[in-house]
């Protein structure tokens, strides 16, 4: 009798290739089979086993990595609105424990101290009205947005910090030092949980990855505002570059959750109505087109290596590109460094004067939204930096820019 070939299983492999009867190589967020064939990697839902399941007293009691335990009265932890007064009974810089959501989408209730709930209501009260790019566009994060934070730690921290971050670029009387202290403590516990989460999208946490990218893009150009005080052109220049590459690191994550909200006929929480303006172009629009196609003329005439002018090309043509995607004004400052090249990035590292003159122009992109409390002024700092470091005989490809933003 033969005897069967030994071989090992794909435990964690991905359902086509199930379907297929292919051994998955579970290579992570798009195995190669689906990536040779462009198709959407929905990996296989997972068992919950009585290890992974929590409790009810579990889920009420949950221990930070300070031993510090949550279920405290949430009247005794209100955090102080006093410089003079000492931090709320937990450090508010330390987030809630939430367990994310199990496999058969039944998530335990969050556990909030009155601190944070309080950041909650500003943000649903407050916050997202200031987004002004559609009203069911603020209206799906006060709604869709938080009920997604109640379950996944990685939004609950984003949303508490932009609306920390907004009391304080606003100045608020509300914003006391417990909030500068959790603002100054960063995200990197959020980007920790939001990068693990990403590995392995699934139907429970596709819509709120794919949200994540925008509160990060938000809190990039936010957080250097709250800090204020005079600074040198590079620190106001390197901070741009900094937001650019946050904003870019997560640029893919929409297109990587699309497919899988469409293999499964999920509904979006956006419609393309609620980002896209189908106005006529404003005046100043045109004016804008004219200005950067002629910086093309610029970068010809340039002593830069043919490599270089060649990269400054793209990225001129990449602006021009999100100039036409339609987005309404409040959403535009995200469109460009979500597609430049990172070879561009390099280039301004390295104070390249034709990349400075087409980051000059996108600061007229910044300048549009000053209304907003995340690019308060931003377009005017980053053109006056740009000013300052741009050799005296390029000025004059910032002309425009200077004058659109009122500085010459």
């Amino acid at each position: 009798m033969a005897t069967r070939r030994s071989h090992t299983k794909s435990r964690l492999g991905c359902l086509r290739c199930k379907d297929k009867h292919l051994k998955c190589d579970e290579v992570r967020p798009t195995c190669g089979a689906c990536a040779k064939y462009n198709q959407p990697c929905i990996l296989k839902p997972r068992k919950t086993t009585r290890s992974t399941r929590c409790t009810s007293a579990q889920q009420i009691d949950f221990l930070d990595s300070r031993g510090t335990n949550f279920t405290e009265n949430l009247t005794t932890q209100s955090a102080p609105h006093s410089s003079t007064v000492d931090y709320p009974s937990r450090d508010p810089t330390v987030l809630s424990q939430i367990p994310q959501a199990s496999p058969d989408n039944h998530s335990p209730k969050p556990v909030l101290t009155m601190w944070e709930f309080e950041l909650i209501h500003h943000w649903i009260i407050n916050v997202t009205d200031t987004f002004a790019v559609s009203q069911n566009f603020h209206r799906s994060w006060q709604d869709q947005g938080v009920r997604e934070a109640m379950r996944y730690p990685f939004l609950l921290h984003m949303i508490l910090m932009l609306s920390a971050l907004h009391l304080g670029i606003t100045k608020s009387p509300s914003f006391s030092e417990s909030h500068h202290a959790f603002v100054l403590s960063g995200c990197s516990d959020a980007m920790a949980s939001f990068r693990k989460e990403a590995e392995y999208i699934h139907d429970a946490n596709c819509q709120a990855v794919g949200k994540f990218p925008f509160l990060l893009s938000i809190y990039a150009l936010a957080l250097p505002l709250l800090q204020g005080g005079d600074k040198s052109a590079d620190t106001v220049l390197d901070e741009m570059i900094h937001i650019m590459v946050l904003i870019k690191g997560n640029g893919t994550i929409h297109e990587t959750t699309k497919p899988w909200r469409k293999a499964r006929d999920l509904k979006s929480w956006l419609e393309d109505t609620d980002i896209l303006d189908d106005a006529a172009r404003l005046s100043e629009d045109h004016d804008l087109d004219i200005a950067v196609a002629e910086l093309q003329h610029w970068i010809d005439l340039g002593d830069d290596p043919p490599a270089v002018r060649g990269i400054n090309t793209r990225a001129l043509q990449a602006f021009q590109k999100s100039l036409g995607f339609r987005l309404k004004r409040h959403l535009r400052p995200l469109a460009w460094p979500n597609i430049v090249e990172s070879d561009y990035i390099d280039l301004l590292r390295q104070r390249n004067a034709a990349s400075l003159a087409l980051l000059a122009h996108y600061a007229v992109v910044l300048g549009q939204c000053n209304s907003r409390w995340w690019c308060l002024n931003w377009g005017v700092q980053l053109a006056l930096a740009i000013t300052q470091l741009m050799p005296e005989q390029h000025v004059a490809a910032i002309l425009y820019p200077l004058k659109k933003l009122q500085i010459r």
